[in-house]
């Protein structure tokens, strides 16, 4: 039996390695945010909900499970297997908002003491993420000032345009500082 073997040119496969790590980079931010209970639905770069009613199309459109695309907003919605089912959204959505909780980055603050072993992290505010949009190599959290607590709120104005930028060599930052969207029931 006689094989077909088929050889690609450098560039080619150069170009198909390349697409392998922004999908693989792609999978894993997707992967932290549902690690941490939260899918993540195209918004586009429209104007701001005026209502939460707006949603319902956000979700019954599903959420992102493979692919985010350069310079969209995409909102952090509660993770559900019926991720395009509106009533089951709107119903996690509406129990985590009475529990308190949301899709918060926790800014920390790391001091370092005299010895190797006498630093400390504080945390220094919690900001609620109105969205996250991906701006190689950033992945950019977009906070609510409004809905965030913070110790000093000078510290909010030094992001600029109200967002967080965490390069893509630091997702471990996401799947650490991000409140888990629902406690255990």
């Amino acid at each position: 039996m006689h094989v077909a073997q088929t050889t690609y040119h450098p560039d080619v496969i150069e170009a198909l390695v390349n697409l392998t790590e922004e999908r693989a980079f792609h999978l894993d931010i997707i992967q932290s945010f549902e690690n941490r209970g939260w899918a993540l639905y195209e918004f586009g770069n429209g104007q701001p909900l005026t209502s939460y009613l707006e949603l319902q199309y956000i979700v019954e459109m599903g959420r992102e499970t493979r692919w985010l695309k350069h310079g969209i907003r995409y909102l952090l919605l509660p993770l559900n297997e019926q991720d395009s089912n509106w009533p089951v959204i709107r119903d996690l959505f509406f129990m985590i908002i009475s529990q308190g909780r949301g899709p918060y980055f926790v800014d920390l603050e790391e001091h370092r003491g005299k010895g190797a072993d006498d630093g400390w992290v504080e945390p220094i505010g919690s900001y609620l993420i109105d969205s996250v949009v991906l701006e190689p190599p950033f992945l950019n959290l977009i906070i609510d000032p409004n809905m965030s607590r913070i110790k000093d709120p000078e510290r909010i104005k030094s992001f600029k345009n109200l967002q967080i930028p965490v390069h893509i060599s630091e997702l471990h930052i996401i799947r650490k500082q991000i409140m888990k969207a629902l406690r255990v029931i």
